[in-house]
């Protein structure tokens, strides 16, 4: 609850003794205090893995085919949903709560030979 809510209940329980109106944010049924990371769209997810490869907002904005400005409100979203701070908070928070599977480290050897290569030729 911010400073200014908080002002607004105690001035309303002040002037209307017999009624308190308590609000909540819109968003609120979003966030999960386990997991906030639950609460981004799909979007705001491609925006922060782009962010965590440390990428400016013009190069996420090419790489998505968005404007930079529609870069920047989705990361205005993100760190509203994850109470992060900035870029790097914001993908810290989301490796810690996503922690994404990771793809399998192949375990035979490489081929030794090039794939567009026919064996034998040169």
């Amino acid at each position: 609850m911010t400073r200014a809510e908080l002002l607004s209940v105690i001035q309303g329980v002040r002037f209307n003794r017999d009624r308190v109106v308590v609000s909540v944010p819109r968003t609120s049924h979003l966030l999960d205090a386990d997991n906030p990371y639950d609460a981004l769209s799909s979007r705001e997810r491609e925006v922060l893995a782009l962010v965590g490869m440390a990428l400016s907002n013009r190069q996420i904005g090419v790489r998505l085919r968005i404007t930079e400005g529609t870069v920047k409100r989705h990361l205005r979203n993100i760190f509203r949903k994850l109470g992060a701070t900035s870029r790097m908070d914001a993908a810290n928070k989301a490796a810690a709560w996503s922690a994404p599977a990771r793809p399998a480290i192949p375990t035979s050897p490489p081929p030794t030979t090039h794939p567009w290569r026919l064996s034998g030729r040169r």
